[in-house]
């Protein structure tokens, strides 16, 4: 009789789970990356480890030491499906960082990456607080995908890039980053508070979904694997969908000048195909998880930043378990028949809903 129920029961809209592609954005010359000295297979190879790669300002002018060669790596990347940026800066004022390129000047750049090959622009400083208008966000945006060529937007503030009217006329090829993810040199205390962490990451997640733009997101932090392996967990966890970890000179000057770091994914190798929660959830000021189909992924403080993955054990849910969780959701978490309250909120976020139901789902041998 379950059986005949469970076959009409509605599923929960789940989001998918995947990996984020790796992202470099290297300020270096390319050339010279991870000792390759001129060599442009070395140094082609040594990009190869990433799936999305920005490099860095002026390379695109003939002049620049490094145009020539760096013409044929981009030739070799794109010829591995590599997604490949160039640098240019949107920003007004301040200057610097700003460089108030005209509009002019701005569009004869992207020509100029274009003829190298690149598959889109990263606009940098694109928010407001550098005086960059809509009209001018919209006008550059615009050029870019006119030439066939998708954009990174980087602005600190999500509203400055993902909210108002006109919006920016996103495609699905392009992404906003969100720079100083989680970790970064040029925080007081290296980690971002995890409070402001999650209100600053949901405006990306929610309004990014709403304009159907991608995802990337960048930290630099010392070179070393547990906070890259926090920061890439709290990217898994929103469906990031590029992150990059590097040093904040962006491998351009001092100790890991033309340095580019490959570190690896943290283990395990699969934990799941679909998320459970359509959010993340604050479990204390100090520990957010969200769920997948095989498990929960954590980031949490606790006498040190740590992320990870903890896999579900089989809990054996009951047919019981189900009518009670049919009772309590029909009823508002109130069931008389047994007498329960939220038995069935096996999430423990103080609701009973159709993400419980695929717990149940995910748990019951049924």
């Amino acid at each position: 009789m379950l059986l005949a129920t469970y076959l009409i029961k509605p599923t929960l809209a789940t989001s998918p789970v995947y990996k984020p592609k790796r992202l470099a954005i290297y300020y270096g010359y390319p050339s010279l990356v991870n000792g390759a000295n001129w060599d442009v297979n070395k140094a082609a190879s040594e990009f190869a480890f990433f799936d999305v790669i920005v490099f860095g300002d002026g390379i695109e002018h003939s002049y620049h030491g490094d145009h020539v060669n760096t013409k044929i790596i981009i030739q070799k990347l794109r010829s591995q499906g590599k997604e490949i940026f160039g640098y240019i800066d949107m920003g007004v004022f301040p200057a610097p960082p700003a460089q108030n390129l005209s509009i002019e000047t701005a569009q004869q750049y992207v020509n100029e990456w274009l003829a190298m090959g690149v598959s889109g622009i990263f606009w940098d400083d694109a928010g407001f607080d550098f005086h960059v208008t809509r009209d001018r966000q919209n006008t550059l945006v615009n050029y870019s995908h006119g030439k066939g060529l998708a954009v990174i937007l980087n602005a600190w503030n999500p509203d400055d890039v993902l909210t108002g009217s006109p919006s920016i006329p996103y495609t699905f090829n392009d992404y906003c980053l969100i720079e100083s993810w989680m970790i970064s040199q040029a925080y007081p205390n290296l980690y971002e508070d995890l409070t402001q962490w999650q209100t600053r990451a949901n405006k990306y997640f929610n309004n990014s979904k709403a304009l159907g733009v991608q995802l990337a997101a960048i930290s630099s932090g010392p070179n070393t694997s547990s906070p890259f392996q926090y920061a890439w967990w709290g990217a898994t966890m929103y469906g990031i969908n590029a992150f990059g970890y590097t040093n904040i000179e962006y491998s351009s000057y001092g100790t890991e000048a033309n340095v580019l770091r490959k570190l690896t994914n943290p283990p395990p190798d699969s934990f799941g195909s679909s998320f459970l929660d359509d959010r993340i959830i604050q479990v204390s000021p100090n520990q957010y998880k969200r769920r997948t189909d095989k498990g929960t992924i954590y980031v949490e403080e606790n006498g040190g930043r740590k992320g990870y993955f903890k896999a579900k054990t089989a809990t054996g849910y009951t047919e019981n378990d189900y009518n009670v969780w049919k009772c309590e959701y029909l009823n508002n978490g109130h069931c008389l028949n047994p007498n329960s309250t939220n038995q069935s909120d096996f999430n423990h976020d103080g609701v009973v809903n159709l993400i419980d139901f695929e717990i149940w789902r995910a748990n019951s041998t049924l």
